[in-house]
Formats: C-alpha cells, structure tokens, sequence
C-alpha cells in the first residue's frame, strides 16, 4: 500500500478558504434594501463607500408598458404590486398568465445628481428594454422583441448610465432631494418565473467591471482546470484499461465542468442569448448524472466496503431522471427533482458510511476522500441557499469541486506513480535474475542436449518391442506410447496423445483402476500383472494385463506413472468359454429339468382354453415368457352371470416369477369362491392383503407411520381385472399399474388403473382400487396386457414399444377377428424386437363380448 508522500488534509481546509475570499464580490455588508419601490441612498459616497445591490420589493405593473411620464399624468389610477429582485427560479410572488409582460421601476433617492454610474444586470431571462430618468440605455445584447419575447438567459452586461443621464433629467419632487428612475420593460414565459434571478448592481466602473473580469478569469481557471483533468483521467484509464477508476472519474470531471460553466455566470458573460430551458435542463441533467458517476468512482475506490446494489440503484435512478429532463417538458420533468433529492441524500449519507467503513479498514486514500467529500457537500449546500436567496454568498461548489479534483488527481497519480515505480524496479531486478538464469540455461541446454540423444536412443528401443509402453501423468492423461500401444488401441498417434486412461474403461473399472493408480502413488511400490478392461477403437473389448510404476522428477516427486501393457484378451477368452462349459456341464441337467417340471406346473394352472372359448365370443390369447417359466400369467373364471379375466405381472421372471403367478393364481381363486363381492376394486384389494401375508407377517401398527408395516419379502405383481356382467350388460374394470384399451368406432380410449401395485412392502394394504363400469357394446373390442409388451426395447432407434405405437395399431385391426389381430399384432412386435433380447414376459388378451 502507498502511504509515502501524502500530504495532510489540513491544507485542503486552507485552500477552500482562499478560494472562498477570491469568489466574493466586493459589495459592501450592510447596504440599502430596496423597499416598495424605492430605495435610500442619500448620504451614499460610491467613490468611498462602493456599489449598491439594487434588492428589494420593486413596483410591478402587469401588462403594462409604461414611462416615467405615465407615472405623472395617471399616478393615482397605478395600483403596483411589488415583487422581489432578485428571484429565485420558480418562486414567483406575482401570478401572470402564459407569455405575459409587464413594468418593473424602481426610484433611487440620492443627495446630488451622479455624473457617471454604470448599472450591472447579472442575469435577465427574457426580452427586455432598460431606461434611466426616461432614457433608454445602451446594452451589450438584445433578446427580442417585447410582447412576442421568448425565455433567453442574458447574462451580465454592464452599462454606463452617465451618458445618458445629465443633471437636469432628475426629478427632485419639490424637494432637495435627487431621484434615479430604472424602469425595465419585459416579456416573459410562465414555466420560468420571475425574470431577473441575479442581484443588479449599481456603482463605478471602475469598482464592477475589475471584480467581474476577474471572476471570469477564475471561473475559465476553474472550468479549463476540470477539464483538463478529465482529459488527464481519460487517458490514465486508456493506459491502464483494467482499472476503472480513472474512466469514472473523469467523466464525473467533464459533468462536474460542463455544470461550472453554466453555474458561473462571470464565463457566460463571454457568451449570451441561449434558451433558458436548455440551460436548465442541460444543468439538471449533469446534477442527475454526476450522483451514479461519483457512486461508480466511490465504488473503484473501496469496492469492498461499497455495495453493487447501492451502485445500480443510483445509476437506475440517475439515468431515468436524465432522460424524464430530456425528453419530457422542463416543467414536467422538474418535478422529477423531488424523488431524486431525496434519494441522492440517502445516497450520500450511504456514501458516508462507506468512507467511514473505508478509514475503520485503513484503507488508502480514505482520509483524503473523507474531507473532500465534506468540503463538497458543504459547498453544494451553501450554492442551493445561494439559489433561494436564503444566504448572500456566491456559487462555491466549483472551488470545492477544484479542491476535491485536484486531491483526487493527485491521489490517483501517485497511486500508479507508485505502481509504476515498482514495477520498474522489479523489471531492474527481473533482468538481473534472467542475467543469472539464462547462464544457467546455458549450462542445461548442453546437459539436455546429452540426455536427448542417450533419451533417442531409448525411445527407438521402446519403439521395437511388442509389448505396448505407456506414460501417463499424474492425472491420467497420456503422454508417451510406443507404436505397440498405437497398434494395441487402434487410435491414430495425434488422437491417443489428446486421451485420458478412464477414456478406455466403463466406470466401474475406471474406479478400480483409479484406486490401483493412488496406492502405487502414495507408496511407491510398484504393481504387475493388473488385469485391466478395455474398450478400444471402434467398441471392441480388450483384456490387457499392466504394469504400474510411479515416475518421479529430478527432485524425487511423483509426476506420473509408466509401464507395460499386454494384450491377453485371446488368453481371457479361452479360460472363460472353458469355465462356461465346466458350469454348464455341472448344473446345466440339475436346473434344467427343474425349470422343464416348474413350466409344467405352471402351465397346468392356466385356464382351460376351451372353456374360454365356450364363454368368450371372439378372443385372442399371447403368452410368451421370456424364459422357460413366466412372471406373467392369465386368469379365467366363469360365473353364472359372465366371466372374469385377469392378466397379471409378477415380480421378476423365470422361476421366482412362476413362483408368484403360484401365489396368486390360488389368491384369485381363493377369493373367488369365499367373497360375496366380486367388484374387480374389491378383488384387487384382497389379493392385496393375501400376498402380503403370504410373504410376511403383519407386525404391530406404528403411530409414525399410520399403518400396518410388512416383513417378509419385498415382492408383488401388476394387474389388470376384468368382470364381464351379463346381466346388467356391464363391463367393470379394476387396474394395479395396468390399463385397459377400449377400442370402437370412437377410437382408442384407455383406463389406466391405479397407481398402486399388489402385495409389495410399500403397497398400502387399506388402499381402496377403483371399480370403472362401463356399458357392454358388441361392436367394442377390449385389451389388457402385461408392461413387458409395451417396454420392449427395439427399432431402428432403439426405443420402448410403447402405447402410442400399440394404439395405432389397434385403431386399425380392433374389427378384425380376434385369430387376425393376434397375427398382426405378433408380426409388428417380432419386427420390432427382431435384432435385440426379449426383455420380459409378455402377456396380451383381447377380446369381444356379443350381447
């Protein structure tokens, strides 16, 4: 941090007040006050005594232009009002239409009659015409024409008043006393106000026009030195474009010195007759953008300590103000003044707290910005009572703005001095440390140019032996192989170079692998004969038996790992074909005939296909296990009034499936011929409660769990019921995770069942299925079917059969005989899964009931 060289903040205390005493005007402390029109300056000396401010209440004569004569033949029938000069903007005492005018006089009492006087306006902001003792006197700008004049800002203009005014031009009303007459003739705007913002003077020349060319002179001091300094941050931010602090700062400098001379009136003397609102807007719109600027600098400064939000609120605020002042009418959008005041205080009161922070944290350059801060706010007050003309001052806030530049420039340029100073002295000592490093590259490079040619020599060896040879680092990325290991995986040179080793194994041998790698570099010892899984180029599996050792650099520090690969897949393919054989040799009869005598039970449960077909009018039936005995069974049962048919899909397949059909085939039948209520929701329901118990015992109710909780087995089935009620020519239908499509001249409609499954753990033994009921219709074909017909994976993409495929099929064959539709339906599934393993079990039932 740079702490050398800064200079105390007490001459900053110094410098404000000299610029303070030189921004003052000479004018004495105590003078006369004009009052109701008239002012006393019997006994006035200006040669000793100095200049007059002319403030008070003139005479206001609305829409009237009138002369001194006027005054004397209709005095009586004159009724004035009187009106404060000077006026703040905006403060109008007198209420006048839209584009009025009117007369403002004011008499001078004097002892003698004055040979020379000059009359100093600082600022009128309309058309206007001037006259002393009933002449008119000569100015240094016209503004146009009276009635038809439009809001102008004129700013100072001296006039000497003694040519035009001889001795015998004063009324001295019968009296000893000497009268000075100003009668000023002028139009206005109603959004501007009163028209005469600015003190009017009267003296010598010889007084005025010194202090006001020299306040001009500091005023162009001041703007030029704001300026330049903008100028100077500008270019400091493109020399060091990643620090945006001077960016910010010397666009707050151009804001702050555009403001500098439209406040300062003594530099536009120079230049006059420019539109009242574009002053106005232009002055507001550089306040509304000088707020974010300062917060964006602030921010550069102590970034820690000052909030991003804080920052987006004043530009939001800042820029949405400048463009209500640029777009909308002056007087519209002064109304935006309000809110943003309010915000900027909060603003810089949260800016205090960050320079507070800022100095509690020792940060560089806190104190300075604390005081200037200070210095400037103190200043921007005194200028907004100056405005109201609630304190005879002066505008100050461009000295103060000077102060805080000037700390702020000085600030910033010692900060990268500073830094400029350091870097070139670590650029002296980096030379003199690659003075010193080259000679010792001198030295390596003939060392290495030994080891490179004894390192040729070795690679060609690598290059000639069969077994592949690999480097790796620590991380796993190849970095060396012969052209074995090129031959070995099958990769061009340039692409094995760019891979990984978990780039050849599936994860579960990349864990294994990773596992083998950080042992051998967290001990060091070696490992030989690993047996790794590969996949090479183009998804052929490889068995490689690998070596591992860790390679370390010249200060004995793991970088990497190297060894030998072997490929034994030929090896590992033999010795598995030939376990293979010796397990199928062993327990190949065992299980078989087991399996051949389960299918004959299972198949002994099934129902009777010729009592379905004395019952069922047009039906179709597709059993296919996936294995010798299926998870999937079908269920029928006759009954006095219809028929009821199940499809069901029990956990797993092969044997533990048939095992669960078992269960179930005798639930159904159990239940069937004991329960007096055969709605297919009820069925479900028991069948539910029956395989839980099967394969678990019920254990006490837990409170936290608000049900009965099952031991035992965690297995169940999947089911679609269907009761066929001939009687009352209804069709009810109750699904466990199974639809039913419903197929007729309307399309396919599907009932999906409930989402709750049979017999499992989790399988809520209270839970209630639902019983759909429909009206039997002879032209109306149903199907229900296991998920492994819909799940079956095939095609040419590779996708589940699914029932968006099923169902468009169905929409085309439900009218065909049933004997039909089974073709069909077997011909697309057997295209669909003709190049991939059946999955599951599949079980498909269609059906059609005359009436």
């Amino acid at each position: 941090m740079y702490t050398k060289g800064q200079y105390k903040p007490g001459t900053l205390l110094i410098i404000l007040i000299l610029l303070l005493t030189a921004g003052c005007l000479d004018v004495p402390k105590e003078s006369p006050v004009v009052r109701r029109g008239v002012i006393d300056l019997r006994g006035w000396d200006f040669e000793k005594d100095g200049s007059v401010q002319l403030s008070g209440k003139w005479e206001y004569y609305h829409n009237h232009t009138l002369f001194d004569k006027d005054f004397i033949s209709a005095a009586k029938s004159l009724k004035p009002e009187f009106s404060s000069i000077p006026t703040a903007f905006g403060e109008d005492e007198i209420k006048k239409p839209r584009q009025d005018f009117g007369t403002f006089r004011l008499r001078i009492l004097l002892d003698k009659p004055i040979d020379t006087a000059t009359l100093v306006f600082q600022q009128l902001l309309s058309a206007y015409k001037v006259y002393v003792n009933g002449n008119q006197i000569d100015m240094y700008c016209t503004s146009g024409k009276l009635k038809q004049g439009r809001a102008l800002v004129v700013n100072k203009w001296i006039s000497d008043i003694g040519a035009v005014v001889d001795s015998e031009s004063f009324s001295n009303n019968d009296s000893d006393d000497f009268v000075l007459s100003i009668i000023i003739h002028m139009s206005y705007a109603s959004e501007v106000g009163l028209n005469i913002s600015r003190p009017v003077y009267l003296g010598t020349r010889a007084d005025l026009q010194p202090t006001f060319i020299r306040q001009a002179t500091v005023d162009i001091i001041i703007s030029t030195f704001l300026f330049t300094i903008s100028l100077y941050s500008l270019v400091f931010n493109y020399l060091l474009k990643n620090d945006r602090m001077p960016f910010y700062f010397g666009l707050f400098c151009i804001v702050m010195g555009v403001r500098s001379v439209l406040t300062r009136s003594h530099i536009s003397y120079l230049v006059y007759d420019f539109d009242i609102f574009l002053l106005y807007k232009t002055l507001v719109i550089c306040i509304y953008l000088a707020l974010p600027l300062l917060c964006m600098y602030i921010h550069s400064l102590f970034s820690r300590e000052f909030s991003k939000v804080a920052v987006r609120i004043s530009q939001w605020t800042g820029g949405v103000c400048a463009a209500l002042m640029l777009f909308l009418p002056f007087k519209l959008a002064y109304k935006a003044m309000v809110p943003f005041e309010v915000i900027g205080l909060m603003t810089l009161l949260y800016i205090f707290y960050v320079l507070a922070r800022a100095y509690e944290n020792k940060r560089e350059g806190a104190v300075i910005v604390i005081i200037s801060f200070v210095v400037l706010l103190i200043t921007a007050i005194n200028d907004v009572l100056f405005e109201r003309h609630i304190v005879n001052t002066n505008f100050y806030l461009s000295y103060a703005m000077v102060i805080f530049v000037l700390n702020q420039a000085i600030f910033i340029s010692k900060k990268f001095a500073y830094a400029f100073v350091v870097v070139e002295s670590q650029g002296r000592e980096l030379e003199a440390s690659n003075q010193q490093l080259q000679q010792g590259i001198d030295q390596r490079i003939q060392a290495e140019k030994s080891l490179k040619k004894s390192e040729r020599k070795y690679r060609s060896i690598l290059d000639t032996i069969r077994e592949g040879y690999y480097e790796i680092d620590l991380k796993g990325q190849v970095k060396y192989f012969n052209n074995s290991l090129v031959t070995m995986f099958g990769y061009p040179q340039a692409e094995l170079m760019k891979m990984n080793y978990k780039d050849f194994m599936s994860e579960v041998e990349y864990t294994e692998a990773r596992r083998v790698f950080k042992e051998v570099a967290q001990t060091g010892r070696p490992s030989f004969s690993y047996k790794w899984v590969v996949m090479v180029r183009g998804g052929i599996i490889k068995w490689l038996e690998v070596s591992i050792l860790l390679k370390k650099d010249e200060d004995a520090q793991p970088v990497g790992f190297f060894g030998i690969c072997r490929d034994i897949t030929e090896r590992k393919k033999k010795e598995k074909a030939e376990r293979e054989m010796e397990i199928e040799k062993e327990a190949n009869q065992k299980i078989m005939s087991s399996i051949r005598y389960a299918k004959m039970i299972q198949t002994s449960i099934l129902p009777d296909m010729e009592v379905m077909k004395q019952t069922i009018d047009d039906f179709f039936i597709i059993w296919r296990p996936k294995d010798i005995v299926s998870g999937d069974f079908y269920f029928f049962e006759k009954l006095d009034d219809g028929f009821i048919i199940s499809i069901s899909d029990c956990t797993g397949h092969g044997v533990p499936g048939g095992f669960m059909t078992m269960i179930a085939d005798s639930g159904f039948k159990r239940i069937i011929a004991n329960e007096e209520d055969l709605n297919p929701g009820s069925i479900l329901k028991h069948l539910n409660l029956i395989i839980k118990t099967t394969l678990g015992k019920p254990l006490l109710p837990q409170k936290s769990i608000g049900r009965t909780r099952w031991a035992g087995a965690d297995d169940g089935l999947d089911a679609s019921l269907v009761r066929v009620d001939m009687k009352n020519k209804k069709l009810l239908f109750a699904g466990a995770n199974s639809p039913v499509f419903i197929l007729n001249k309307d399309g396919c409609t599907i009932i999906r069942g409930d989402r709750q499954s049979i017999g499992f753990r989790k399988s809520d033994p209270d839970f209630e299925f639902t019983t759909h009921s429909l009206e039997l219709d002879p032209d109306t074909s149903y199907y229900i079917f296991s998920d492994g017909f819909l799940d079956q994976i095939g095609g040419p993409k590779h996708k589940m059969f699914g029932r968006k495929k099923l169902a468009a099929i169905l929409v085309k064959i439900w009218q065909l005989p049933f004997e039909e539709q089974k073709q069909v339906i077997e011909t697309e599934f057997n295209e669909h899964c003709k190049d991939v393993e059946i999955k599951d079990d599949i079980t498909f039932f269609g059906f059609r009931v005359g009436i």
